[in-house]
């Protein structure tokens, strides 16, 4: 609560936080468990200060995402440029996952995308991911990407992956090689024809 406290006497006294002292204050915000402070104190240090940098915006959006502020959050990492998250040296694999679901919670499609173009290539053993990809190219008219997507989910992710891909018509549909929405061998693989008869 000292945190609290003093930086937020030094916000009125100085006319505003550094980045990192208005990251420090919507962290210790968030320990005492007033998230709606979290966002506050973020939304104002943006309005004071205009051009933070990327490094501030992931740590504030991560931050916003961790409070369950999924939206906001999500238009923080919209101003990021895609091609940063990308980088490894920019972002660790398991922020861009929490990008990824910040995106899905506040059903921001495009964001999704983004990160999981991003996430997949460094993480390609996460077969729900691959899920969530193949639906968002289902969505979009991309049936290969989305039928790669499919078969991906089930290399890494077997009977859970095929559980979950089952309750989703559209995706099941893809486990068939024709797209006649019938399964083959559990979607792996067609079966063998029946010997013709003469």
């Amino acid at each position: 609560m000292d945190d609290v406290q003093r930086l937020a006497s030094r916000r009125v006294k100085e006319g505003g936080l550094s980045d990192d002292d208005a990251l420090a204050l919507a962290r210790a915000y968030s320990i005492v468990g007033q998230q709606q402070q979290v966002a506050q104190t973020i939304r104002d240090h943006r309005e004071r200060k205009a051009g933070q940098s990327p490094e501030f915006v992931l740590k504030a959006g991560l931050l916003l995402a961790a409070c369950g502020q999924h939206p906001a959050a999500a238009e923080l990492f919209n101003t990021i440029p895609p091609a940063r998250f990308k980088d490894p040296a920019f972002i660790a694999n398991a922020d861009l996952r929490k990008i990824y679901e910040a995106y899905t919670a506040a059903r921001d499609d495009r964001g999704v995308e983004n990160a999981l173009t991003a996430y997949l290539p460094r993480v390609p053993s996460d077969w729900r991911a691959w899920v969530d990809y193949a639906m968002i190219c289902v969505a979009r008219g991309q049936r290969e990407k989305a039928r790669s997507a499919v078969d991906y989910a089930l290399k890494h992710g077997g009977r859970d992956a095929e559980q979950l891909i089952s309750q989703v018509p559209q995706l099941q549909a893809l486990r068939d090689i024709r797209g006649l929405g019938i399964g083959y061998g559990g979607g792996l693989s067609p079966a063998k024809p029946a010997p013709r008869r003469r």
